[in-house]
């Protein structure tokens, strides 16, 4: 359980380091930030389109934003940062594989299942703060 903890924190710390923990931090205050201001502006976008809608034969009605317009947007754009989310920690164990740091780690005598399970860990937690903070 030590090894598993002590490699948990090495993890945590090397994300640090190369700035994913930052990314996906701006990302999603960037998603975050957008879900209600584009609700907000929906009506004047359309409003300032509708010249133009209606003389290609579009007719356009009233919207009507209120927070589930807003909510609703913010579970459409989950996807997109779980996106972004996996191509930040997409590379993690080749990366590992390539420093030489893991066949050091398992010449040691550490077990595969904690070096597979200490970064599948540190990457839920990223994500569940991540989403947290989003929400």
């Amino acid at each position: 359980m030590r090894q598993l903890i002590a490699f948990a924190k090495k993890e945590l710390k090397e994300n640090w380091r190369t700035g994913k923990i930052i990314t996906l931090s701006a990302l999603t205050v960037i998603f975050g930030i957008m879900n209600p201001l584009l609700a907000k502006l929906t009506p004047y976008l359309v409003q300032a389109m509708s010249t133009t809608l209606a003389e290609s034969g579009i007719s356009v009605q009233k919207i009507i934003v209120d927070a589930t317009t807003s909510w609703t947007q913010f579970y459409k754009n989950i996807p997109m940062l779980l996106i972004f989310f996996l191509l930040l920690f997409s590379g993690i164990l080749t990366s590992e594989y390539q420093n030489g740091t893991i066949i050091n780690l398992l010449t040691k005598g550490m077990k595969r299942w904690k070096i597979f399970l200490s970064k599948w860990i540190m990457g839920i937690l990223f994500w569940s703060v991540s989403y947290w903070c989003r929400s």
